[in-house]
Protein backbone atom coordinates (compact mmCIF):
# COMPACT_ATOMS: atom_id res chain seq x y z
CA UNK A 1 0.00 0.00 0.00
CA UNK A 2 1.12 3.86 -0.36
CA UNK A 3 2.85 5.08 2.38
CA UNK A 4 5.22 7.80 3.26
CA UNK A 5 8.00 6.22 5.69
CA UNK A 6 11.52 7.10 7.06
CA UNK A 7 14.44 4.82 8.35
CA UNK A 8 16.10 7.16 10.12
CA UNK A 9 15.20 10.11 11.93
CA UNK A 10 16.06 13.69 11.27
CA UNK A 11 14.26 16.60 9.00
CA UNK A 12 11.74 15.46 6.95
CA UNK A 13 12.74 16.65 3.48
CA UNK A 14 16.06 14.68 3.70
CA UNK A 15 14.36 11.39 5.36
CA UNK A 16 11.37 10.84 4.29
CA UNK A 17 10.37 8.69 1.20
CA UNK A 18 7.48 7.19 -0.37
CA UNK A 19 6.21 4.09 -1.59
CA UNK A 20 3.77 1.87 -3.17
CA UNK A 21 4.51 -1.74 -1.23
CA UNK A 22 3.93 -0.89 2.65
CA UNK A 23 3.06 -4.06 4.43
CA UNK A 24 -0.31 -4.16 5.09
CA UNK A 25 -1.91 -3.35 8.83
CA UNK A 26 -2.99 -6.15 10.96
CA UNK A 27 -6.28 -6.20 12.69
CA UNK A 28 -5.72 -7.28 16.01
CA UNK A 29 -8.54 -8.49 18.63
CA UNK A 30 -8.45 -4.38 20.28
CA UNK A 31 -7.65 -2.54 16.92
CA UNK A 32 -9.83 -1.34 13.78
CA UNK A 33 -8.41 -0.87 10.16
CA UNK A 34 -9.07 1.94 9.10
CA UNK A 35 -9.14 3.21 5.25
CA UNK A 36 -7.15 6.65 5.98
CA UNK A 37 -9.00 9.04 4.05
CA UNK A 38 -7.35 12.39 4.94
CA UNK A 39 -4.16 13.23 7.15
CA UNK A 40 -3.05 16.65 8.96
CA UNK A 41 0.71 17.69 8.85
CA UNK A 42 1.47 19.40 11.85
CA UNK A 43 4.39 20.66 13.66
CA UNK A 44 4.50 18.00 15.95
CA UNK A 45 4.67 15.58 12.77
CA UNK A 46 8.03 17.00 12.37
CA UNK A 47 9.55 16.57 15.83
CA UNK A 48 8.59 12.73 15.70
CA UNK A 49 10.34 12.38 12.14
CA UNK A 50 13.76 13.91 13.46
CA UNK A 51 12.95 12.12 16.71
CA UNK A 52 12.70 15.16 19.18
CA UNK A 53 8.78 14.07 20.32
CA UNK A 54 7.69 12.70 23.09
CA UNK A 55 6.58 9.67 21.37
CA UNK A 56 9.44 7.82 19.42
CA UNK A 57 9.31 6.21 16.01
CA UNK A 58 9.96 2.58 15.93
CA UNK A 59 12.10 2.20 12.14
CA UNK A 60 11.47 1.99 9.63
CA UNK A 61 8.04 4.06 10.28
CA UNK A 62 4.82 5.51 8.37
CA UNK A 63 4.91 9.09 9.86
CA UNK A 64 1.73 11.07 10.42
CA UNK A 65 0.14 11.31 13.92
CA UNK A 66 -3.58 12.36 13.26
CA UNK A 67 -5.93 11.83 10.62
CA UNK A 68 -9.61 10.57 9.40
CA UNK A 69 -11.05 7.54 7.40
CA UNK A 70 -13.37 4.40 7.29
CA UNK A 71 -13.50 1.71 9.50
CA UNK A 72 -12.49 -1.67 7.47
CA UNK A 73 -12.40 -4.24 9.83
CA UNK A 74 -12.52 -4.21 13.64
CA UNK A 75 -10.80 -7.21 16.22
CA UNK A 76 -13.33 -9.34 17.84
CA UNK A 77 -12.84 -7.43 21.27
CA UNK A 78 -13.89 -3.85 19.51
CA UNK A 79 -17.90 -2.54 20.55
CA UNK A 80 -18.98 0.81 20.12
CA UNK A 81 -17.65 1.20 16.54
CA UNK A 82 -18.84 -1.37 13.37
CA UNK A 83 -17.41 -1.54 10.04
CA UNK A 84 -18.04 1.24 7.60
CA UNK A 85 -18.15 3.74 10.41
CA UNK A 86 -16.32 7.68 9.69
CA UNK A 87 -13.48 8.04 12.83
CA UNK A 88 -11.07 10.55 13.27
CA UNK A 89 -7.95 9.41 15.47
CA UNK A 90 -4.14 10.31 16.71
CA UNK A 91 -1.96 7.54 16.47
CA UNK A 92 1.46 6.91 14.79
CA UNK A 93 1.53 6.29 11.12
CA UNK A 94 -1.70 7.74 9.55
CA UNK A 95 0.63 8.76 5.66
CA UNK A 96 -0.17 5.65 4.76
CA UNK A 97 -3.46 4.40 2.85
CA UNK A 98 -4.36 1.77 5.63
CA UNK A 99 -3.72 1.92 9.67
CA UNK A 100 -4.64 -0.06 12.75
CA UNK A 101 -5.68 2.02 15.64
CA UNK A 102 -6.47 1.20 18.84
CA UNK A 103 -10.49 1.13 19.58
CA UNK A 104 -9.95 3.46 22.77
CA UNK A 105 -8.72 6.37 20.16
CA UNK A 106 -11.56 6.55 17.76
CA UNK A 107 -13.42 9.05 17.62
CA UNK A 108 -17.05 8.88 15.94
CA UNK A 109 -17.60 11.57 13.13
CA UNK A 110 -20.08 12.65 11.76
CA UNK A 111 -21.68 12.64 8.35
CA UNK A 112 -21.88 16.17 7.50
CA UNK A 113 -18.16 17.08 8.58
CA UNK A 114 -15.65 16.54 5.79
CA UNK A 115 -12.82 14.60 5.66
CA UNK A 116 -10.57 17.71 5.88
CA UNK A 117 -11.88 19.18 8.77
CA UNK A 118 -12.69 15.70 10.52
CA UNK A 119 -8.75 15.37 10.08
CA UNK A 120 -7.86 17.61 12.11
CA UNK A 121 -10.76 17.29 14.69
CA UNK A 122 -8.66 14.95 17.46
CA UNK A 123 -5.90 17.74 18.56
CA UNK A 124 -6.26 20.88 18.00
CA UNK A 125 -9.87 21.16 18.62
CA UNK A 126 -9.64 19.63 21.73
CA UNK A 127 -6.70 21.72 22.49
CA UNK A 128 -7.95 24.83 22.13
CA UNK A 129 -11.38 24.02 24.00
CA UNK A 130 -9.34 22.42 27.07
CA UNK A 131 -6.98 25.56 27.15
CA UNK A 132 -10.12 27.84 27.34
CA UNK A 133 -11.84 26.00 30.14
CA UNK A 134 -8.13 25.93 31.97
CA UNK A 135 -8.23 29.59 32.00
CA UNK A 136 -11.23 29.78 33.37
CA UNK A 137 -12.25 33.34 32.75
CA UNK A 138 -15.29 35.30 33.47
CA UNK A 139 -17.70 37.06 30.81
CA UNK A 140 -15.70 40.14 29.38
CA UNK A 141 -12.11 38.70 31.13
CA UNK A 142 -9.01 39.26 29.43
CA UNK A 143 -7.06 36.77 27.76
CA UNK A 144 -3.59 36.99 26.56
CA UNK A 145 -1.86 34.63 23.92
CA UNK A 146 1.15 34.28 22.03
CA UNK A 147 1.12 32.52 18.68
CA UNK A 148 -2.36 33.36 17.86
CA UNK A 149 -2.14 33.50 14.48
CA UNK A 150 -0.98 29.51 14.79
CA UNK A 151 -4.08 26.65 13.76
CA UNK A 152 -4.48 26.34 17.75
CA UNK A 153 -4.16 30.38 18.26
CA UNK A 154 -7.33 30.47 16.10
CA UNK A 155 -9.36 28.05 17.20
CA UNK A 156 -8.45 29.37 20.72
CA UNK A 157 -9.93 32.88 19.41
CA UNK A 158 -13.22 31.20 18.29
CA UNK A 159 -14.04 29.65 20.91
CA UNK A 160 -12.96 32.71 23.59
CA UNK A 161 -15.20 34.78 21.83
CA UNK A 162 -18.46 32.26 22.12
CA UNK A 163 -17.72 32.92 25.88
CA UNK A 164 -17.14 36.46 25.91
CA UNK A 165 -13.51 36.69 26.70
CA UNK A 166 -11.75 39.67 25.54
CA UNK A 167 -8.43 38.13 23.47
CA UNK A 168 -5.10 40.07 22.98
CA UNK A 169 -3.53 38.22 20.21
CA UNK A 170 0.43 38.09 20.34
CA UNK A 171 1.79 37.55 17.16
CA UNK A 172 5.23 37.78 15.16
CA UNK A 173 4.00 40.04 12.69
CA UNK A 174 1.10 41.34 12.02
CA UNK A 175 -0.04 39.98 8.08
CA UNK A 176 -2.67 38.12 10.24
CA UNK A 177 -4.18 40.70 12.13
CA UNK A 178 -7.53 41.80 10.14
CA UNK A 179 -8.27 38.07 9.56
CA UNK A 180 -7.13 37.35 13.87
CA UNK A 181 -9.79 40.29 14.40
CA UNK A 182 -12.34 38.70 12.36
CA UNK A 183 -12.74 35.45 14.04
CA UNK A 184 -12.80 37.33 17.56
CA UNK A 185 -9.73 38.96 18.77
CA UNK A 186 -10.13 42.38 20.34
CA UNK A 187 -6.36 43.59 19.96
CA UNK A 188 -4.05 41.89 17.71
CA UNK A 189 -0.23 43.13 18.93
CA UNK A 190 3.17 41.69 17.73
CA UNK A 191 5.19 40.71 20.24
CA UNK A 192 8.45 42.46 21.12
CA UNK A 193 7.59 45.78 19.79
CA UNK A 194 7.83 48.99 21.80
CA UNK A 195 5.66 49.31 24.35
CA UNK A 196 4.08 46.32 24.78
CA UNK A 197 3.30 46.36 27.95
CA UNK A 198 1.70 49.74 27.97
CA UNK A 199 -0.43 48.81 25.00
CA UNK A 200 -1.64 45.61 27.09
CA UNK A 201 -2.43 47.40 29.82
CA UNK A 202 -4.29 50.51 27.93
CA UNK A 203 -6.26 47.38 26.42
CA UNK A 204 -7.24 46.56 30.12
CA UNK A 205 -8.28 49.65 31.49
CA UNK A 206 -5.19 49.53 33.53
CA UNK A 207 -6.23 45.84 35.01
CA UNK A 208 -3.99 43.41 33.41
CA UNK A 209 -5.12 40.60 31.88
CA UNK A 210 -6.84 37.49 33.66
CA UNK A 211 -4.70 34.60 31.94
CA UNK A 212 -2.07 34.30 29.50
CA UNK A 213 -1.48 30.92 27.26
CA UNK A 214 2.32 30.48 26.48
CA UNK A 215 3.17 28.39 23.60
CA UNK A 216 6.45 29.84 23.23
CA UNK A 217 8.34 30.11 26.50
CA UNK A 218 11.76 31.76 27.28
CA UNK A 219 12.30 35.95 27.81
CA UNK A 220 9.12 36.94 26.77
CA UNK A 221 6.85 35.05 29.48
CA UNK A 222 9.22 36.84 32.08
CA UNK A 223 8.46 40.09 29.98
CA UNK A 224 4.82 39.99 30.37
CA UNK A 225 4.51 38.98 33.94
CA UNK A 226 3.96 42.78 34.87
CA UNK A 227 0.57 42.90 32.75
CA UNK A 228 -1.08 40.16 34.68
CA UNK A 229 -3.29 40.66 37.04
CA UNK A 230 -3.35 39.78 40.76
CA UNK A 231 -4.85 36.23 41.48
CA UNK A 232 -4.62 35.60 37.19
CA UNK A 233 -3.40 32.36 35.56
CA UNK A 234 0.18 31.30 34.01
CA UNK A 235 -0.41 27.94 31.27
CA UNK A 236 2.53 26.98 29.70
CA UNK A 237 1.88 24.58 26.69
CA UNK A 238 4.47 24.87 24.48
CA UNK A 239 7.93 25.84 24.24
CA UNK A 240 8.70 27.19 20.56
CA UNK A 241 11.44 29.21 21.88
CA UNK A 242 13.25 26.07 23.30
CA UNK A 243 14.15 28.09 26.35
CA UNK A 244 13.25 27.64 30.17
CA UNK A 245 11.33 30.12 32.16
CA UNK A 246 13.16 32.17 34.79
CA UNK A 247 10.41 33.65 36.88
CA UNK A 248 11.37 35.27 40.53
CA UNK A 249 9.49 34.72 43.63
CA UNK A 250 8.62 38.34 43.84
CA UNK A 251 6.78 37.65 40.62
CA UNK A 252 4.94 35.09 41.54
CA UNK A 253 3.73 35.95 45.04
CA UNK A 254 2.76 39.98 45.48
CA UNK A 255 0.48 39.17 42.33
CA UNK A 256 -0.93 35.49 43.84
CA UNK A 257 0.03 34.07 40.53
CA UNK A 258 -1.32 30.75 39.38
CA UNK A 259 1.39 28.75 37.13
CA UNK A 260 0.45 25.92 35.65
CA UNK A 261 1.80 22.90 32.60
CA UNK A 262 -0.49 21.84 30.08
CA UNK A 263 -0.61 18.59 28.08
CA UNK A 264 -3.44 17.50 26.25
CA UNK A 265 -2.92 13.69 27.03
CA UNK A 266 -3.04 14.39 30.82
CA UNK A 267 -5.81 16.75 30.29
CA UNK A 268 -7.90 14.26 28.75
CA UNK A 269 -7.29 11.23 31.29
CA UNK A 270 -8.64 13.50 33.74
CA UNK A 271 -11.86 14.44 32.19
CA UNK A 272 -12.93 10.54 31.35
CA UNK A 273 -14.50 8.97 28.21
CA UNK A 274 -18.07 10.03 28.77
CA UNK A 275 -16.88 14.04 28.70
CA UNK A 276 -14.78 13.23 25.85
CA UNK A 277 -17.67 11.95 23.88
CA UNK A 278 -19.42 15.04 24.98
CA UNK A 279 -17.36 17.73 24.20
CA UNK A 280 -16.40 16.16 20.30
CA UNK A 281 -19.90 16.00 19.32
CA UNK A 282 -20.29 19.51 20.62
CA UNK A 283 -17.20 20.67 19.01
CA UNK A 284 -18.21 18.44 15.59
CA UNK A 285 -21.69 20.66 15.95
CA UNK A 286 -19.93 23.93 15.78
CA UNK A 287 -18.07 22.71 13.18
CA UNK A 288 -20.75 21.79 11.15
CA UNK A 289 -22.92 24.94 11.99
CA UNK A 290 -19.84 27.46 11.12
CA UNK A 291 -19.87 29.04 14.56
CA UNK A 292 -15.95 27.47 14.61
CA UNK A 293 -13.90 27.50 11.97
CA UNK A 294 -11.17 25.28 11.17
CA UNK A 295 -8.02 27.21 9.72
CA UNK A 296 -7.83 26.90 5.96
CA UNK A 297 -5.52 24.04 4.81
CA UNK A 298 -3.42 23.29 1.40
CA UNK A 299 -4.64 19.85 -0.12
CA UNK A 300 -2.08 17.63 -1.45
CA UNK A 301 -1.75 14.42 -2.59
CA UNK A 302 -0.23 11.45 -0.20
CA UNK A 303 2.45 11.37 -3.43
CA UNK A 304 2.67 14.64 -3.72
CA UNK A 305 3.82 15.33 -0.41
CA UNK A 306 7.58 14.75 -0.18
CA UNK A 307 8.29 16.02 -3.56
CA UNK A 308 6.76 19.48 -2.32
CA UNK A 309 8.74 19.42 0.29
CA UNK A 310 11.94 19.16 -0.97
CA UNK A 311 11.36 21.64 -3.40
CA UNK A 312 10.72 23.73 -0.29
CA UNK A 313 6.80 24.52 -1.43
CA UNK A 314 5.64 23.67 2.06
CA UNK A 315 7.68 25.43 4.90
CA UNK A 316 5.20 28.58 4.84
CA UNK A 317 1.80 29.21 4.73
CA UNK A 318 -1.31 27.09 5.12
CA UNK A 319 -1.21 23.67 7.59
CA UNK A 320 -1.04 20.46 4.60
CA UNK A 321 -3.52 17.94 4.52
CA UNK A 322 -3.07 14.46 2.83
CA UNK A 323 -5.60 13.07 0.76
Amino acid sequence: MKAIYFERTGKAEAVLGYTQAWPEPVCGDDGVVVKVMARVVNPADHLFINGNYRVKPALPAVAGLEGAGLILEKGKGVTGVEVGDRVAFRHPGTWAEKITVPSAKLIKVKAALSWVDAAQLALNPLTAYALVTEANIGKEGYLLMNAADSALGKLVIQLARMRNIRVIALVRSNTQGDALKALGANVVLVAGEEGLNDRIMDCTNGKGVNAYLDAVGGSIVNELIPVMAVHSKLIVYGLLAGDSLCLTSRDIIFKNLSIAGFGIDKWMLDQGTEKLDAVYEWLQDRIIEGELVIPESRVISLEDYVPQLREGNLLHGYKSVLM
